[in-house]
């Protein structure tokens, strides 16, 4: 399996399936009695659908999925002072895309290459990840992921100064005031890095940083280590972004080393070991690798079970290895 495919299939088994599970019926009390200037026809459509158990919304998502979309993003535009209400449709807008990722995200890319006017999903959903207004997280994260998930289907063929923009944007609203939680921060680029060009863009950007203070930070915290490590992973099939895992200013492998010394979770390890797999070509990632003590910690590794056989062969090759 080349490298492409061999991503694409991990996107689906282990970002989709490892995102908090949000099922389509949306549980968050969603009042909309409070808004004004908001089109009725828009209210009533979001209202219907938010009312619908998940047969009726998945039902009413394939008969016309670009019109609820529409709606959900039509009462996020008109409803900026409403937090309660941006919380719950987020979270629905949210939901849907972490639910049904590959049916309904091409339907948003489609709506941006069309460039209406009227509904700007990109202007929509990043005045509440950028804007001078200050948002609860969830609205922020909640938007953050749908968008990153929306820019991971737009394929490296497409114009990606948008998602240029959108990682730009991160990086900078993440150093002044941090109103970004760094899990969603990473959830949002392991979507965003299926396009290989936007990982050296990320890299170049100096966006190594926040992940690499985040394995610092939260080294206990298994969702963020794993995060991470997956975003560590997409980028080692980066030819131009091997030279990082390299650099002595960044110290990758000694970072990762101690990751997987000190959590033992599958999903973890199988994250680093694919990602030092990647770098056994280079010289001078190998002795960085011995330099760290990675030997000691395969052979804790290789006496544990593992339901993952690949995990197994990596052990064995990167002990060859080194």
């Amino acid at each position: 399996m080349d490298s492409s495919k061999m991503i694409e299939s991990a996107i689906g088994l282990y970002v989709d399936a490892d995102l908090s599970a949000r099922c389509l019926s949306n549980h968050l009390s969603l009042n909309l009695t409070q808004l004004n200037g908001i089109d009725k026809t828009d209210l009533d459509h979001l209202t219907r659908f938010h009312a619908s158990d998940i047969a009726t919304q998945e039902q009413l998502l394939n008969e016309d999925d670009e019109l609820i979309l529409q709606t959900i993003l039509a009462v996020m535009r008109d409803a900026a002072q409403a937090e309660d209400v941006l919380i719950c449709v987020s979270s629905l807008l949210c939901g849907i895309l972490v639910e049904r990722r590959a049916e309904y995200a091409p339907t948003l890319v489609r709506m941006i290459k069309r460039k209406d006017e009227s509904i700007d999903v990109v202007q929509i959903l990043m005045r509440f990840i950028s804007g001078s207004s200050v948002y609860h997280q969830a609205i922020v994260d909640n938007c953050l992921l749908s968008l990153a998930i929306v820019f991971g289907e737009m394929g490296s063929k497409n114009d990606l100064t948008q998602v240029e923009q959108f990682i730009a944007t991160i990086l900078q609203t993440n150093s002044e005031n941090r109103r970004m939680s760094i899990l969603g921060i990473t959830s949002a680029m392991m979507h965003v890095f299926r396009l290989e060009r936007m990982r050296t863009f990320f890299c170049e950007s100096r966006g190594l940083n926040i992940l690499l203070q985040a394995m610092d930070k939260h080294t206990r915290d298994i969702q963020i280590m794993y995060n991470c490590l997956f975003c560590l992973w997409l980028i080692s099939y980066n030819k131009d972004c091997i030279h990082f895992f390299e650099s002595e200013e960044y110290r990758i492998i000694k970072r990762m080393t101690k990751v997987i010394h000190v959590v033992s979770r599958e999903k973890v390890v199988r994250m680093a070991m694919g990602t030092l797999t990647n770098l056994a070509n280079s010289p001078q990632a190998i002795e960085n690798m011995i330099e760290a003590g990675l030997q000691k910690e395969l052979d804790a590794l290789m006496k544990r079970n593992y339901k993952d056989k690949d995990i197994v062969d990596d052990l064995e090759n990167m002990g060859e290895v080194i």
